[in-house]
């Protein structure tokens, strides 16, 4: 089980200090798939009543990262080749559609600040320095929009995403440091082109490979003779099978 440090009462309210938390306990891994979180144990270890606690723990139920565990409490969600793909389809459409309001309605000083951060190459050699720099790209896209509410799915959709990447472990495997790259590159030439079509294809393509490389991470870790009753798994195209 993950230690929590005691929350100090600040004016910032004391749900977002408990749900920052446990999001990173959960990213980091420190709490487990299917390990159960009951709140009045959360709030004892936080020295905080329980309202805030539950309150916490609901909201990362809506956004998918928790659901309730068969007794009482919550647990982390285990994240199936389903979930995966509902996941990628999401965010498909919400940065794809990101990617074209930009190539349309951006100006060029809007695409200048855009530049440094999209039109290079990340070298896949950490974790953490990936994800940040990965996270900086895509959201300055998306708050490019100027569009709050979109800006509020990716940041949803981000977090669930995230998850998947630690389950999967693709950024852990050993043999693959050092040798994939991630990149934005296509991603803003296409949006510097001004073609709306063009630049939402392009993010699609972008966030496509990102998927076959997490269904490759799942297909390594399941057990011979195949997947798991339910799950679906899918082809470059986007077509289900």
């Amino acid at each position: 089980m993950a230690r929590f440090a005691r929350i100090e009462q600040q004016p910032r309210r004391l749900a977002d200090q408990v749900y920052d938390q446990l999001l990173d306990a959960i990213l980091s891994g420190e709490i487990n798939a299917g390990e159960r979180l009951i709140q009045e144990t959360l709030a004892e270890e936080m020295t905080v009543s329980r309202t805030p606690v539950r309150e916490a723990l609901l909201r990362l139920e809506r956004e998918g990262i928790l659901e309730p565990a068969p007794k009482r409490g919550f647990h982390v969600v285990e994240f199936t080749t389903s979930r995966a793909l509902n996941v990628y389809e999401a965010r498909q459409a919400v940065e794809g559609f990101a990617a074209r309001l930009v190539a349309e309605r951006a100006s060029d000083e809007q695409l200048e600040e855009l530049r440094p951060l999209l039109n290079k190459v990340i070298v896949v050699d950490s974790f953490q320095g990936t994800t940040e720099e990965n996270w900086v790209a895509h959201r300055a896209l998306a708050t490019a929009t100027q569009n709050e509410a979109l800006v509020d799915l990716f940041d949803s959709l981000w977090e669930r995403a995230m998850m998947l990447r630690i389950r999967s472990d693709v950024w852990f495997a050993t043999e693959e440091r050092g040798e994939l790259t991630h990149s934005h590159v296509d991603v803003y030439e296409a949006i510097a082109s001004r073609d709306g079509d063009k630049a939402e294809a392009a993010m699609v393509e972008h966030l496509q490979i990102g998927l076959d490389q997490h269904m490759a991470a799942v297909r390594r870790r399941e057990p011979v003779g195949g997947r798991s009753a339910g799950d679906r798994t899918v082809d470059r195209a986007g077509t289900r099978r």
